[in-house]
């Protein structure tokens, strides 16, 4: 009977039983220990009186009397069951463990992505990116790594793109490897654009497509200092026809330079305080 519990314990645990059908999954480790002990208890007192015969007729005395007392010994079944259960359930216990250790292994690797994750606040994400990659330059042990929120609260996360296979704990569930990942993140760019003088100069063409009375127009490039902070070089105000227009940027003497991150077309208010984006009107031709 109780081998029959057993095996339908086992049963359900096999086939992932839930609910009120799962009862005797949560005891089939200590059933089927208990059902393989009784059993193997049997055996052992069966098969140690049929070895007595062999053991004599082949000349082993120390073989026939203990095949005798295991099989004539009252108690012997139940002290080999009770042993089988003993090693059973130390052993069942130590697999928990380690499932349990495993378990908490692959969730921390889910949850955090790496062995160690450190929050930090930077100016801006290039001076993350650049703060980063200075405290390890052989990019195997740190990477930048930035929380964006889009649109819907969706949570993206912005990273070192290059020093994504070398740092991130990546998983096979994922379908694709790290190396394919960051190839696909970072693909193949033109070199960036670098200022490297204490002037910068814009060769402009600027034509007035409708113009307005009173409205004050600049002409703007954004860049990034070596050291990751944002400066915006102005110059205005615009006038119709083509123009060469100057204004000094000293961060950017030295090697590197600085990196062109975009161009904008701005107006101001007359005490040119305050600049936001032009309204529709202007066209400007960057010739260089």
């Amino acid at each position: 009977m109780l081998v029959i519990v057993a095996g339908i314990a086992v049963y359900q645990v096999k086939h992932r039983a839930s609910g009120d059908t799962a009862g005797l999954a949560l005891l089939a480790p200590g059933l089927a220990a208990l059902a393989c002990a009784l059993v193997a208890s049997r055996a052992i007192t069966a098969v140690a009186g049929r070895l007595v015969e062999g053991a004599l007729r082949h000349g082993r005395p120390a073989r026939a009397l203990t095949a005798i007392y295991l099989a004539r010994r009252p108690g012997v079944h139940r002290l080999a069951a009770l042993m089988i259960v003993t090693v059973a359930l130390l052993g069942t216990s130590f697999l928990t463990w380690d499932a349990g250790q495993r378990a908490g292994r692959t969730r921390a690797e889910l949850e955090v992505g790496a062995d160690r994750v450190l929050t930090v606040r930077a100016e801006n994400r290039l001076a993350l990116l650049n703060a980063v990659r200075a405290a390890d330059p052989s990019g195997r042990q740190a990477m930048a790594v930035v929380q964006s929120l889009r649109s819907g609260q969706d949570r993206v996360l912005l990273v070192d793109s290059p020093r994504l296979p070398a740092v991130a704990t990546w998983r096979p569930e994922y379908g694709m490897t790290a190396e394919q990942v960051a190839a696909a993140l970072h693909p193949e760019a033109p070199a960036p654009v670098m200022v490297t003088g204490g002037e910068l100069t814009f060769d402009l063409d600027v034509r007035m497509t409708k113009p307005e009375s009173g409205r004050t127009l600049f002409f703007e490039a954004v860049l990034a200092e070596p050291g990751g902070d944002r400066l915006v070089a102005r110059v205005g105000p615009l006038v119709e026809g083509a123009a060469v227009l100057k204004t000094p940027v000293p961060a950017c003497a030295t090697a590197p330079g600085c990196r062109l991150s975009s161009l904008a077309i701005t107006q101001s208010t007359l005490e040119q305080k305050v600049f936001f984006a032009a309204r529709p009107g202007i066209d400007v031709t960057v010739r260089g």
